[in-house]
């Protein structure tokens, strides 16, 4: 009986601490021009864009391409994360007019990511 007891206040516990931890966790959402504004390549934030119609340069297992933010402002994107993102998805992105998040942060002239998001 202790046994089941402390078993349901443990799962309880946990249950707790991930719904808290997951709830007051947030990644920011910025523009290309906030996110070079962070200044920092530790902090991470997210930029929702579409893909435009330039180069996309697959280079073993990353990638790059050229997307625009809400606002318009173009960036090169340099996605190098452990989810295989190959150049016909995001071609098949761009051609049907889906948003793409990026996180990641700016580094130099272009936005590191380890993770897109295709919606």
């Amino acid at each position: 009986m202790r046994r089941l007891l402390f078993i349901t206040f443990f799962l309880l516990v946990t249950a707790g601490v991930v719904w808290y931890a997951a709830s007051s966790v947030e990644i920011p959402q910025y523009t290309f021009e906030q996110a070079a504004g962070v200044g920092d390549s530790k902090k991470k934030v997210i930029v929702t864009g579409k893909v435009i119609e330039k180069e996309v340069t697959p280079n073993g297992g990353s990638i790059t391409f050229y997307m625009v933010d809400e606002r318009g402002q173009e960036s090169k994107i340099f996605y190098d994360g452990q989810d295989p993102v190959s150049a016909e998805q995001l071609a098949a992105a761009r051609e049907s007019g889906k948003n793409i998040s990026v996180a990641g942060h700016t580094c130099g002239d272009r936005f590191h990511t380890s993770g897109i998001t295709i919606h």
